[in-house]
């Protein structure tokens, strides 16, 4: 039975001074809460965008679950911090079954086909035991 837990969950990525995303180096003293929506922090002369704050849930196996939001609202990196792609800041995360990441569909899927039949390649590719008969409609 698959499992996971997430208990006060954040994540914390520090901001570059000169990244790509600013016209001009950030200056510490100079910055405003307007530069990028998630809320910032800034500790030992380092801003901080906290990207999750205090997540918590717990899913079973056969739960569905929908994630909601507007962009940059943090549901992809929710999966990622889930799929282990990203380790939280503070918090913690349980998982007990296996997690297996979609995140990169590039790798597998194939433009070209269905999706019915791009189906049939991720099952094929993760569940190695699937009965071939059992794919076809």
């Amino acid at each position: 039975m698959a499992k996971s837990v997430a208990k006060n969950l954040s994540l914390e990525i520090p901001l570059i001074g000169s990244s790509r995303l600013f016209k001009k180096k950030i200056d510490v003293h100079d910055f405003s809460e307007k530069n990028l929506g998630s809320s910032k922090i800034i500790r030992n002369n380092t801003i901080y965008s906290r990207i999750l704050d205090n997540v918590s849930f717990e899913c079973n196996d056969g739960d569905n679950i929908a994630l909601l939001g507007h962009n940059g609202s943090g549901k992809t990196t929710l999966l990622k911090v889930i799929a282990g792609i990203f380790y939280p800041s503070s918090g913690s995360i349980y998982t007990d079954g296996s997690i297996s990441s979609l995140l990169d569909v590039s790798v597998i899927l194939k433009p070209d086909c269905t999706g019915y039949e791009n189906i049939k390649l991720f099952w094929l590719h993760h569940n190695k035991s699937v009965n071939l008969n059992e794919l076809t409609t």
